[in-house]
């Protein structure tokens, strides 16, 4: 199973559960939320085609949920 796969699996599981919890600002993120973001990042993903991209997004992956979720 890949990891998306996983992770659309558990978000579904525990959507009502915290994913993700940022001790700086106090906030938690649902996993529903989480999986939200995850499909706005998808459609955004597949309109760059540039890896180098791809791969500045998954690093920042934590703080773009964080905006994306709130």
């Amino acid at each position: 199973m890949q990891l998306h796969h996983k992770f659309i699996e558990t978000a579904k599981k525990f959507q009502k559960k915290i994913a993700v919890h940022d001790i700086a600002t106090g906030k938690e993120i649902l996993y529903e939320r989480m999986l939200l973001a995850a499909l706005i990042f998808a459609r955004k993903f597949k309109k760059i085609n540039s890896k180098m991209w791809v791969l500045w997004y998954l690093l920042q992956q934590v703080a773009c949920c964080l905006i994306l979720a709130f």
